[in-house]
């Protein structure tokens, strides 16, 4: 201790000196580092271990002067049943803004804590300091101070009763960070669009009818939706409010959703409450605002309409949890969250908390999963079920937060991946058990897994210290950590399983024709626990033998591989009777609109408008490119063949084709040519909005060997079997494992498959017909 002492106060004498001398990153380098040698030698100290009947609140004390960069806490512990008031506080351990790059070392900014040096991230440290401004004196829970997070074990107790801290905190403060210029103007307009929300929603639900699909520009469409005629300065106004980066992040739907008092956002010194925030996001979403943004290609309007998105999300979320509005939870009733499962288990809750939470994220895929728990432990209360344990317990702690030195000391641990391997593994086995259900299916597969994240800030650990530890000292290396089995679920974003949370009015897929009973054990009986498989009974549907573009390259105009694989299929696809093209377009939007099964014609309608408006603009960029006429018409040549097979006129002709391009050809005005091309795009947004909701996952369409039309599960290949799993709503992609035996398969993930999705083939085989293979 004496040397470290030592160590600091050399660190303090030295620093003003080579402050002087080194240039400003230098500077801020031996800043940093002057910091970090206070923080050691006169660091906060966790005096106990918290179990789950305990919790500290930390006090902000108010700044005794308004240029006062310090923050200075104290901390005190208090049984869970006699806390004082306090405020929970939600927030991002990262930056606040879009795009901010990762805190280093270097950005950490020292707090008092208890007069000892507590080192904060930037972004919690302008919390806290507007904090003691806004609400000095007060109480405050933050999980970075609150929990001591080099203590594992006192991290799992206080992940229990996390539920329990939001519901009992007086006011949850949701900061986004801090303000911009366009802050102001950015929540007059949340303020704008909150008018009337809920009158809109409720008449929007009780009609099933949706505002018109929304095509960036028009503004009489936004008026007729009940919208402001929004400009383009607004919409960037509002990308500072719902683009920060707190919305979308996991932990956020527990600590919102489980306030049942008052939520307050705060954007600088900026407050508004929760609700404002919320509707506004909901009038976008339910009026097709928010999908129609992602037309525009602009990277900020996408994010937006994420952001809007996930806000609207956490409130369904958070009224199942409180339930504040009577509206609101009539709104939610037509609403289908149960994902073919009929029971009210916990196990089903978690289930259908998972599929509304898709387009949440997380540094680690386990979070996703356990951050919801204390959702489901909540429900289960207010239902007087009981708290059955889904989750291993222990299984996960907020590793994100774990320093890398307390990840060295744990080498002889199992690594993150082999405990997040043995998690998902643990985990899937339960909820397949428990549900009863092989929906569970089309929420796994290889397909669109990406490798398991790895703690931040270790990347010169694992690849030159950890190789040089293992030479020197000897420390247990661990045996490679097996694949997590295809078919257990790990709730990535891009798996989005086509059997969508929908209005009570569409009607359920059921490619199997089976129901199991959500009491049976007929699919704990299927697995294999030891060896990580699911031995399941299933029809053959044949190979997939050629794919389609993506949406993007569909929305831009490029379909000869679609054309071909339509032409392929002859003039009438054969396992409906429906002309092919018509097939088609059902299947690119999974024959749905937001509020019907099948699609009315008028989607068909709007998909002729995108194959006029994806014409046009091929011949809009051929001429801008300086091509000859004749080589502007040879691009569309599969497409005039496919014209002529079209009984449905939905293809524009060759005629009108030849038409559109002489005439541009005689339009010098760029301008105008783009007139032309936009008003077509407009005509065609209802189709372009669908086409990205079913697109979303990164599917592609796809004909199989046998003539059959669909959207493959992301990662397909040429050769992946498409076959119907008895007891499993939607079609599923399997790979065959040849080294694990002939009826070995991984799932590659679920599909769309025209024709198919009502159990049509099912009706027309024998139980000769069926076959048993296993899923590794």
């Amino acid at each position: 201790m004496a040397r470290l002492l030592l160590l600091s106060c050399t660190t303090a004498l030295a620093a003003p000196v080579l402050y002087c001398m080194t240039s400003s990153h230098a500077r801020e380098t031996v800043s940093a580092l002057y910091h970090h040698f206070l923080a050691i030698a006169f660091r906060f100290r966790y005096t106990e271990r918290l179990s789950s009947e305990k919790i500290r609140l930390v006090r902000v004390h108010p700044a005794s002067t308004p240029a006062q960069q310090r923050v200075q806490l104290t901390i005190e512990t208090f049984p869970l049943d006699s806390c004082p008031r306090y405020i929970a506080l939600s927030y991002t351990w990262q930056g606040a803004q879009l795009f901010a790059p990762p805190y280093t070392w270097r950005d950490s900014v020292p707090a008092l804590l208890n007069n000892r040096v507590f080192l904060l991230q930037p972004n919690l440290h302008h919390a806290l300091s507007q904090l003691s401004r806004s609400r000095p004196d007060s109480y405050v829970w933050i999980d970075a101070i609150c929990i001591n997070q080099d203590d594992r074990a006192e991290m799992v107790h206080q992940l229990d009763i996390m539920d329990l801290i939001y519901t009992m905190a007086s006011e949850t403060i949701v900061w986004l960070g801090q303000a911009t210029e366009r802050s102001t103007k950015a929540l007059q307009t949340v303020d704008l669009l909150g008018v009337g929300a809920t009158a809109k929603v409720l008449a929007w639900a009780e009609s099933r009818t949706y505002g018109d699909a929304f095509y960036p520009g028009d503004l009489d469409l936004l008026e007729r939706n009940g919208l402001p005629r929004f400009t383009e300065e607004d919409w960037l106004n509002l990308c500072d409010v719902y683009t920060r980066n707190w919305f979308g992040r996991v932990w956020m739907m527990q600590e919102v959703s489980m306030s049942r008092n008052a939520v307050t956002v705060l954007l600088g010194h900026h407050e508004r409450a929760w609700i404002t925030v919320a509707q506004a996001a909901t009038v976008l979403c339910m009026s097709q605002v928010a999908t129609g943004l992602l037309t525009t290609g602009n990277l900020y309007k996408i994010m937006l309409c994420k952001g809007v998105t996930v806000a609207f999300g956490l409130q369904i979320i958070r009224e199942w949890c409180v339930g504040e509005t009577e509206e609101w939870r009539e709104v939610l009733k037509k609403t289908d969250f149960a994902f073919g499962m009929e029971s009210a288990s916990a196990s089903q809750t978690l289930v259908s908390l998972l599929i509304a939470s898709a387009s949440f994220q997380s540094s680690l895929a386990i979070d996703k999963v356990v951050s919801l728990l204390g959702i489901v432990r909540h429900l289960m209360r207010t239902r007087g079920q009981p708290l059955v344990d889904i989750i291993p317990r222990g299984a996960t702690a907020r590793a994100t937060s774990t320093p890398a030195s307390t990840w060295m000391r744990r080498e002889q641990q199992p690594s993150l991946e082999a405990r997040s391997t043995r998690f998902f593994r643990e985990v899937g086995i339960s909820l397949f058990s428990e549900t009863n259900s092989l929906n569970l299916l089309t929420l796994a597969g290889d397909g669109s897994r990406t490798p398991a994240p790895q703690p931040p800030n270790l990347s010169f650990y694992r690849t030159t210290l950890k190789p040089l530890l293992l030479r020197l000292l000897p420390i247990r290396q661990e045996p490679p950590t097996p694949p997590i089995p295809s078919w257990i679920p790990t709730y990535h974003p891009l798996q989005v399983s086509v059997i969508r949370p929908n209005h009570w009015g569409i009607s359920s897929f059921n490619a199997s024709r089976v129901h199991l009973p959500p009491d049976g054990r007929e699919v704990a009986s299927m697995i294999d626990a030891e060896r990580g498989t699911l031995a399941v009974r299933c029809l053959d549907l044949g190979p997939v033998e050629e794919f389609g573009e993506t949406c993007e390259q569909i929305i831009a105009g490029q379909l000869d591989d679609c054309c071909r694989l339509i032409l392929r299929c002859g003039p009438t696809y054969a396992p409906t009777g429906q002309p092919v093209v018509e097939a088609f377009w059902r299947t690119l939007v999974l024959d749905q609109d937001m509020v019907t099964r099948p699609a009315p014609t008028s989607v068909g309608d709007s998909f002729s408008n995108l194959m006029k408006a994806t014409a046009t603009m091929t011949v809009y960029r051929a001429l801008g490119d300086g091509l000859p006429i004749t080589d502007v018409i040879r691009r569309f040549e599969p497409r005039f063949i496919l014209a002529g097979i079209d009984t449905t006129a939905a293809m524009p002709s060759t005629g009108s084709v030849l038409t559109t391009i002489f005439d541009m050809a005689e339009v010098d005005d760029f301008s105008k040519r783009l007139a032309v091309v936009e008003a077509w795009e407009g005509a065609a947004s209802v189709f372009k909005v669908l086409l990205r909701l079913a697109f979303a996952p990164a599917r592609r369409p796809f004909r199989s060997m046998n003539g059959r039309l669909g959207l493959a599960a992301p990662g397909a290949q040429v050769g992946d079997r498409i076959v119907v799993v008895r007891g499993c709503a939607a079609p599923l992609m399997v790979r065959r494992v040849v080294a694990r035996g002939e009826a070995c398969y991984r799932l590659v993930g679920d599909a769309y498959v025209h024709g198919v999705m009502d159990g049509e083939v099912v009706g027309k085989v024998g139980e000769k017909d069926w076959a048993t293979i296993t899923l590794v």
